[in-house]
């Protein structure tokens, strides 16, 4: 797209998301509740929108802690993926796994709960 008066082209380029795969001790993958739209009240792995100056992995620990009140560390990329997103358009989401270092479980930000599930919960 671009202005008709100045010349000036906008582009239009996704918008990174990162998520996180957390677990505990015994397995259990780590979910959030969303308290927002889209999906308000869906199960979700902790994520959201990068910041300015922020590396992926620093916006990936950040949601973490937010969203959980748990601190991480990073493990490994598990990969990026592209997401079209129904009310802000093109993503490219990135997730991370992490290693969870401490802090309580406790709902924040913009989920509603905090839980771990076992994966055999999960219906695929």
């Amino acid at each position: 797209m671009y202005c008709s008066s100045c010349g000036k082209i906008y582009y239009e380029n996704p918008t990174p998301v990162v998520a996180v795969i957390a677990r505990d001790n015994e397995g259990k993958i780590l979910l959030i509740k969303r308290k927002i739209e889209p999906r308000k009240g869906e199960w979700a792995l902790p994520s959201g929108f990068m910041e300015i100056e922020e590396s992926p992995i620093e916006a990936a620990l950040r949601e973490l802690t937010e969203e959980t009140g748990l601190k991480g560390k990073s493990k490994k990329l598990i990969g990026v993926y592209p997401n079209n997103s129904e009310i802000h358009g093109y993503l490219v989401t990135i997730i991370y796994e992490v290693g969870i270092l401490g802090g309580k479980l406790c709902a924040g930000d913009d989920a509603e709960e905090a839980e771990f599930f076992a994966v055999t919960n999960f219906l695929f």
